[in-house]
């Protein structure tokens, strides 16, 4: 029992004499303590330069470094003085000459299509004189006219000398175009600045519905302080209806015969209201121009140049009804222009010739059956 343990002592002891070997052999050098007091500093003798005198190397060129002067340009005096203005001519204006007016073309309308695209859109024009048909489209050169515009109904050409016509494909259109196109003189006399006569036929031609209406007044509703105080005149041309009546741009409607145009329900039930009124009936307006409240009076009854527009110069009005007045209008239309068959009548056309169709089949029948 002894025996093991001297030898762990023995092994100890060993280990502890090369631990203290190691540290011995491995421990640093400690370096001796070096003096630290600062040494006197040696000052440097000043350095002896001699003078150059400069002006030498200059004034000999040793380094070849001169050069001469450039020459100052000569400034010049570019200004100009300003020319003497040449003395006003009188301007020369030619003189112009009556207008000369062509002839209308000999052609006829006789067909429109429109397919939503202006360069593809095509009319059939035919010639009165050779009966021939042929295609057009516009920019296309029609004799010595141009075609400018195609539209539904009617075409528009310009010729040569800037003259302007107008062709319908039906006649229909034709008379309406000329009652559109008349002046409001022919439908509203003015007896005195705030008084005025309306041929209510004439009118509603012109105006058929109180859309028209609106539009051709512009009318807008007016504000003030958020509320509606009645309908603004917004368009007033020398060939405008606003014109016609004597109104300006910016008068505000606001009531007629007592009734108020402040809302839609009293607008509608004004228009409902004039509509059913009759000939020899007066309508006071009061509208309100700039802070002057003025009132107008319009009757309703006929106008004698609403007559004699339609009418030839030298007929006689009373002996004529409005259906002889009608007929002469489209006499008159039907001499300047040359219409197309409308569809009632080709539809017209068409029902007689299946009517005499039918009749003709229904008897060669009857002859069969006779002769079996």
């Amino acid at each position: 029992m002894k025996q093991p343990v001297w030898i762990i002592n023995s092994s100890l002891l060993l280990l502890c004499i090369l631990g203290i070997a190691m540290m011995y052999f491995n421990s640093p050098e400690i370096p001796e303590r070096q003096e630290i007091t600062p040494e006197v500093p040696i000052r440097s003798k000043p350095r002896v330069t001699t003078k150059i005198n400069i002006s030498t190397i200059y004034d000999n060129d040793l380094f070849n470094t001169y050069q001469p002067p450039l020459p100052q340009p000569e400034i010049k005096d570019y200004a100009k003085k300003m020319p003497v203005a040449p003395m006003p001519q009188p301007l020369y204006m030619p003189h112009e000459g009556p207008p000369h007016f062509l002839e209308p073309l000999p052609i006829r309308v006789t067909g429109i299509i429109i397919v939503g695209d202006k360069q593809k859109d095509t009319t059939m024009i035919t010639n009165i004189k050779t009966q021939e048909e042929v295609s057009y489209r516009l920019g296309s050169k029609i004799q010595d006219a141009q075609l400018i515009q195609i539209l539904p109904n009617r075409i528009i050409l310009i010729r040569s000398n800037g003259q302007q016509e107008i062709l319908y494909l039906r006649k229909e259109d034709a008379v309406k175009a000329e009652q559109e196109d008349r002046p409001w003189s022919t439908v509203i006399e003015r007896i005195n600045p705030t008084s005025y006569r309306i041929d209510p036929d004439e009118f509603t031609q012109k105006a058929k519905n109180l859309g028209n209406v609106i539009d051709l007044l512009d009318l807008t509703t007016a504000y003030k302080e958020g509320a509606s105080v009645g309908c603004r005149i917004g368009m007033s041309g020398p060939k405008s209806l606003a014109n016609a009546l004597g109104l300006r741009v910016g008068d505000i409607i606001q009531q007629v015969d007592a009734m108020p145009a402040t809302t839609t329900e009293d607008r509608l039930a004004l228009y409902d209201y004039i509509i059913a009124r009759k000939l020899g009936d007066s309508l006071t307006i009061e509208l309100l121009r700039g802070n002057k409240k003025i009132k107008y009076i319009i009757t309703l009854g006929e106008l004698e140049s609403a007559k004699s527009a339609i009418i030839k110069p030298g007929a006689v009005t009373s002996e004529k009804t409005e259906q002889e007045i009608e007929q002469e209008k489209i006499k008159l239309l039907e001499q300047k222009h040359h219409f197309a068959p409308t569809i009632n009548q080709i539809r017209e056309q068409e029902r007689k010739a299946m009517w005499h169709h039918g009749k003709k089949t229904a008897s060669l029948k009857t002859r069969n059956r006779l002769s079996r």
